[in-house]
């Protein structure tokens, strides 16, 4: 998964398109956002490998568990309190963050599980190893020693489980997080962060949560940072949300 191009979209979408105070954002350029992005990509490195050496299959309740304790903590450490919302299974997590009079509300949706692991298909030691890559000259990709990264190059790759569907965009959120705290950016809207454990399964306790909490999930407006890159690798912003489409074929044969 490649970090610059969507990180920076990221700080982007969080200082500029939901209202933020207005004299910072004017000091903000492109070449500043860039620099910011490059700065931001390395440093939070660390966070993301901690993060997908978690094993987080929703069929194992042991392993969610241990991806809710990150999650609170992480949040937590960036002055979000957080509520757990119970389900017949695994909680949903919801991290809140308040400003002084808020114009909005924002409601933020990160998936955390994962697929099932094929692990004969990992071309590595462990997929909740991650595995940081450079591809050389002959098309290979190249592992490298995570404790030894200086610089930030835009054409490596992280290779675990979950990189880009979804934890990548939720470490990204979380460094975009602490870029707009670092540079002072005060945004003027709260943040609701809701968090699903249980996706890769079709969400299935979801709907019932929301309409449970419908009070505690209220909110101005929806953002969803979920799904892999786009086919060209670039940074996507769609205007509404996918549905889904089913249909029953029965057929009759010899």
């Amino acid at each position: 998964m490649s970090f610059n191009r969507v990180f920076r979209i990221v700080v982007a979408l969080l200082v500029l398109l939901v209202g933020v105070n207005i004299t910072n954002a004017q000091k903000l350029t492109e070449e500043k956002l860039d620099a910011m992005a490059a700065k931001y990509a390395l440093q939070s490195f660390p966070m993301l490998k901690d993060l997908l050496s978690i094993p987080n299959d929703a069929i194992y309740p042991e392993d969610i568990e241990k991806n809710i304790k990150w999650c609170e903590k992480a949040f937590g450490d960036r002055d979000f309190t957080t509520t757990r919302i119970e389900t017949s299974t695994v909680p949903l997590l919801l991290a809140e963050r308040k400003v002084k009079k808020p114009k909005k509300t924002v409601l933020i949706y990160l998936q955390i599980d994962g697929q099932p692991v094929d692990t004969s298909r990992w071309f590595q030691k462990d997929p909740y190893i991650p595995a940081l890559k450079m591809k050389t000259v002959e098309g290979e990709w190249k592992e490298m020693d995570w404790s030894k990264i200086e610089n930030y190059d835009d054409d490596w790759r992280v290779f675990a489980r979950s990189t880009s569907d979804a934890k990548g965009p939720a470490a990204m959120f979380l460094a975009a997080i602490d870029a707009i705290d670092d540079n002072k950016i005060s945004p003027n809207f709260d943040m609701k962060v809701i968090m699903d454990f249980e996706e890769e399964l079709g969400s299935p306790r979801l709907p019932q949560a929301v309409i449970d909490n419908k009070e505690l999930l209220k909110s101005d407006m929806l953002v969803i940072f979920d799904g892999p890159m786009h086919i060209t690798n670039k940074p996507t912003l769609v205007f509404g949300a996918r549905g889904i489409a089913t249909i029953q074929l029965t057929t009759y044969g010899p």
